[in-house]
């Protein structure tokens, strides 16, 4: 694994998103660089997956939809404090792939609805765990 570029021992990170794609790179890339990381899956099977993960065993990845707004809430109040939070959480389905094509205004705003509300339902939800000059990512897929 390459030398960490920042130092983040004794933070606590939140990844939304953080089983897969660029929320994994992004919770692999906080562990490498000491931080304590909570990642989030949409599923049991991802979640899962994950932790079978080369970077993962020092991860803690857990079953949550951000859409979810009492599940959100919970995870948030688990922690005692927050010092980083990446949004990463993303949704796509069949729908929203052939809206292009059909141009499905519902699909579209299910899909573009989503990421937004998820957005500001996770920095909403989480912003009081976090420590008051830390930097918010926001970064959908």
């Amino acid at each position: 694994m390459a030398k960490a570029l920042f130092d983040f021992k004794g933070q606590k990170v939140l990844i939304t998103g953080g089983a897969s794609g660029i929320g994994a790179a992004s919770a692999r890339a906080f562990a490498a660089a000491g931080a304590q990381v909570f990642a989030t899956g949409l599923s049991a099977d991802e979640v899962e997956q994950a932790k079978q993960q080369p970077g993962f065993e020092s991860i803690d990845v857990r079953v949550l939809d951000v859409r979810d707004h009492e599940a959100l809430s919970a995870l948030a109040q688990s922690f005692d404090r927050l010092d980083v939070l990446v949004h990463c959480a993303g949704m796509i389905s069949q729908a929203a792939c052939l809206c292009s094509i059909k141009r499905s205004d519902s699909a579209t705003h299910d899909v573009t609805g989503g990421r937004l509300r998820s957005g500001f339902d996770t920095r909403q939800r989480g912003c009081p765990r976090l420590d008051r000059d830390q930097f918010i990512a926001r970064r959908a897929r």
